[in-house]
């Protein structure tokens, strides 16, 4: 649960919380995560989760929808997952 809970960007403390443990035993499960795929850091946590999906490892297996099921993409969208229905927002008039 805690390696699902990282992979949605939540931080040490939301997962506490949301496994009902302390912040300091979340440190730990973390930690242990690091060792277990042999990274030094998030990024290179949900990296290498997704690289064992691509190969269709058991590590990962129901944590990530699988690689050969993407999103359909809508008709607002690019193939790089942009919106582009939306108006530009800038912050200062261009002049």
């Amino acid at each position: 649960m805690a390696l699902t809970l990282l992979l949605e960007g939540l931080s040490t403390h939301a997962i506490a919380e949301a496994m009902g443990i302390k912040s300091n035993t979340a440190k730990t499960y973390i930690r242990l995560l690091f060792l277990r795929f042999r990274v030094a850091n998030r990024v290179q946590l949900v990296s290498r989760c997704y690289q064992l999906r691509d190969e269709n490892s058991p590590l990962v297996a129901g944590v990530l929808p699988p690689a050969n099921n993407p999103k359909p993409a809508s008709e607002h969208t690019t193939s790089c997952g942009f919106d582009t229905s939306a108006e530009p927002v800038l912050s200062k008039p261009l002049n």
